[in-house]
């Protein structure tokens, strides 16, 4: 027995409580420890990554996704990661078309008339992409009327565009790159057997922002951003996209078609990404949507609101506008927001829709100006 104010000595202190542990029991700790100090190395990485992105203190190669920035003829500080892998999103190639007998039950191809579609019309025939579908691919290299076409969606700005995949001869093949430029899709030429013959494509603008074909404008094919009833009211005939083509994951695309991964973004109306230049304050709202025409005579915006305060008619309102020289036939729906080119007197080249914030900052990076 020890007395009052008696010391042990120190072999006999009775040990501490934490000595007392024995490793094996203590696993969970250690895991924990270990996943603590993985993530401050993680994250210490990537806010090292994010800082040479935005100062521009970049290598020739975006180590993330593997390409060659050396040759980029934007600034390069303006490319970002999109949070996404080299090919995380799969496009659709050659995909499964409904003719109009076909896609008599639209509910059970997960498709409704009041669903917004990228509608092409080129040599004679029509063809709906379900945005839905979009969502997941971003990308579907398809053919119509025997010309191979590419059809391309950037959720991040609500940005629709077509082009035509044959450059030089060479019918190319896209797919996604996992980078953006100011908030923009950039989409890339793959060659299986090179990295370094690949270059990487401005969704809004179709150029070649770097690689062996920087500054090669890709040939751009008029669509319409609208609900597929409208579409199939103007084109009966119409195919209609189905998505992946592959039976064995067929099940599990049906699932992703059913949910919007853009519907809370929209809904905050804020850009997840910069944009740079972002619009001048009074010029619009950011997340508010432009149809942009070109013509021989140059590229014309018109905001979505300008075509509903000026547009009159049910069940859609239209609106006569000049693009240059040439007199459009614009249509506006608001419910869900669409407008769209619906006649022409004169030539057209384009027609494509975006957000007015990625919009501006992409002729400011791509086209010097305003």
């Amino acid at each position: 027995m020890v007395g009052a104010g008696t010391e042990l000595p120190a072999s006999e202190s009775p040990p501490p409580r934490e000595r007392m542990l024995d490793w094996k029991s203590a696993w969970p700790l250690w895991v924990a420890a270990l996943l603590v100090i993985a993530t401050v190395i993680w994250r210490g990485v990537w806010i090292l990554d994010v800082r040479n992105w935005e100062s521009g203190e970049l290598p020739g190669r975006a180590v993330a996704n593997s390409f060659d920035l050396s040759t980029a003829i934007v600034p390069v500080e303006r490319i970002q990661n999109g949070n996404m892998a080299l090919d995380a999103l799969k496009p659709l190639n050659e995909p499964l078309i409904l003719t109009r007998e076909e896609r008599k039950d639209l509910s059970y191809h997960l498709v409704a008339l009041e669903d917004r579609v990228i509608g092409v019309a080129l040599g004679g025939e029509a063809r709906a992409y379900p945005l839905r579908i979009l969502n997941w691919h971003e990308v579907a290299n398809d053919t119509l009327a025997e010309r191979p076409i590419a059809v391309t969606y950037s959720g991040l700005c609500d940005s629709a565009a077509v082009y035509l995949r044959t450059v030089g001869g060479e019918v190319l093949t896209f797919r996604i790159s996992g980078l953006l430029l100011n908030s923009n899709l950039l989409f890339y030429d793959d060659h299986q057997t090179d990295a370094d013959a690949r270059s990487l494509w401005s969704q809004l603008t179709g150029r070649a922002i770097s690689g062996p074909r920087a500054g090669v404008q890709l040939e751009a094919v008029p669509c319409a951003l609208l609900t597929l009833g409208d579409w199939l009211a103007m084109h009966p005939d119409s195919t209609l996209v189905n998505g992946t083509t592959n039976p064995s994951n067929a099940r599990a695309f049906r699932k992703l078609y059913g949910k919007d991964p853009h519907f809370t973004y929209y809904q905050a109306g804020v850009p997840r990404f910069s944009a740079i230049p972002e619009p001048p304050p009074g010029s619009g709202v950011p997340f508010s949507r432009v149809l942009i025409v070109t013509t021989p005579e140059g590229e014309f915006s018109f905001p979505f609101a300008t075509i509903a305060a000026n547009a009159a008619g049910t069940p859609h309102a239209t609106w006569s506008a000049m693009a240059g020289k040439t007199r459009l036939t614009l249509r506006y729906r608001e419910g869900p927001e669409c407008a769209w080119v619906a006649a022409r007197e004169g030539p057209v080249t384009a027609v494509r829709t975006s957000f007015w914030f990625a919009y501006y900052a992409a002729r400011q990076t791509q086209f010097g100006g305003p």
